[in-house]
């Protein structure tokens, strides 16, 4: 009998231990500052949101690029099994959901579908869009906004005051939504032919028919854009294809790097003790060609940090000592775990500290692809430009650095060298 108590009070324990009073499994508890996730959204959300409004009509007068590049991009979102599921919908003064497929959605983008689906579509105010559209955004989504970014100063204002309001205003929801989620922004810049009725800084029209750019934001949690672009390459992009990209993440992610033992001039050992950051016994190449010259490289991995390729290979993006050069490389080594070689040269080699920057800045596609005036859109220069661009990146910019405490580099790496 004692036995029988003993077994049917442990049987109460153990049950009461593993689903609390209630009979209930106990709830999992994650770590402070830590939110988990169910299975089931392992996958985000894609809310797919493109811009209805008339200065939009040319893009799809015809069976142009604008079609193929964005019905290619959503299928293969769709195919390669990103989402969890996508929502489409049209977007101007407010967010309208188009119940249908991928398939039907692009066939029928026209102007009569973009008339008929309502919203405020005579002007652009692209910093309440970007306001709704981040409204929407959180850890498990990942927002797509199509849009040709053309502001369309409201006529109280001109166009320098709107363009630095529209700023001001990005900059600001983009830095409240960054205070409680840690979002990367991604831009690229496309391409395609327009047809129709393009509005200008004074509200006047012009009908045109040549090459346009146009542009999709992507934001989202780093890892699912890192997954969506290691599956959709900008460079097999269709129609168009991707003429530029830029991205705005938190820098507090490292970026890996280690000295490498090649490729190199002269000679030299990295430290045993800190190999990682110490080069010890460097001695210039004494013969040939490179007689008088010292190399070292360091292997640095960018991979997950979604910077443009050509920001990266660009050397004026580099901060060094005076008697340093930097040349930056594609890493073909598989067995190396950097994604990149940086090359530093000098022929003045001398027992110091080498300090390797990398700046964190605008690149310079951005500013030569604005537009401060487009009243005279027909010209080879204006053509491929977008009036107010740098107003609306900048914005953006503006508020990641201020989240990432004005920090003007993305790494600064010390190289210690004879010392």
């Amino acid at each position: 009998m004692k036995i029988l108590v003993w077994l049917l009070f442990f049987g109460v324990m153990l049950t009461s231990e593993c689903f609390g009073q209630s009979g209930r499994k106990k709830p999992q508890i994650s770590e402070p500052g830590i939110k988990s996730v169910s299975s089931s959204m392992q996958r985000p959300i894609y809310n797919i949101y493109l811009e209805n409004s008339g200065s939009m009509n040319g893009y799809v007068n015809s069976q142009a690029e604008f079609k193929e590049t964005v019905g290619n991009f959503l299928t293969d979102i769709e195919i390669n099994n990103l989402a969890d599921s996508i929502n489409l919908n049209y977007i101007n003064s407010k967010i309208i959901p188009i119940h249908s497929n991928i398939p039907n959605f692009i066939n029928n983008l026209n102007p009569t579908s973009f008339s008929s689906a309502g919203g405020h579509i005579t002007t652009t105010n692209i910093s309440m869009m970007m306001k709704s559209i981040l409204d929407k955004a959180n850890d498990h989504s990942v927002c797509l906004f199509i849009s040709d970014c053309v502001f369309s100063p409201e006529k109280k204002f001109t166009a320098q005051q709107y363009l630095v309001n529209q700023e001001l205003e990005i900059k600001r929801n983009f830095a409240a939504k960054l205070d409680n989620y840690k979002l990367t922004t991604i831009v690229l810049q496309l391409s395609s032919k327009f047809e129709g009725a393009y509005f200008n800084c004074l509200n006047q029209t012009t009908q045109i028919n040549a090459q346009r750019p146009y542009y999709i934001w992507v934001i989202g949690n780093q890892k699912f854009l890192t997954t969506l672009f290691e599956k959709v390459r900008k460079e097999n992009f269709k129609g168009g294809g991707v003429r530029n990209f830029y991205s705005a993440f938190n820098t507090e992610n490292a970026f890996d790097y280690g000295i490498l033992n090649s490729p190199k001039l002269g000679y030299y050992n990295r430290d045993r003790t800190n190999p990682k950051n110490k080069i010890v016994d460097a001695q210039k190449e004494d013969k040939g060609v490179h007689k008088g010259n010292f190399q070292f490289s360091i292997g640095v991995n960018f991979k997950e940090s979604l910077i443009d390729e050509n920001y990266i290979l660009d050397a004026k993006n580099y901060v060094l000592p005076a008697n340093y050069t930097i040349e930056i490389v594609k890493n073909n080594i598989t067995s190396l775990p950097y994604s990149h070689i940086l090359k530093l040269t000098t022929t003045t080699l001398k027992t110091e500290s080498v300090s390797i920057r990398f700046k964190n800045t605008l690149p310079g596609w951005i500013a030569e692809k604005n537009s401060d005036d487009d009243s005279k859109i027909n010209t080879a220069d204006q053509m491929s430009r977008t009036f107010g661009l740098k107003y609306f990146v900048e914005g953006i910019f503006e508020a990641y650095k201020t989240k990432n405490n004005n920090k003007e580099t993305y790494f600064e790496i010390n190289i210690s060298v004879n010392q």
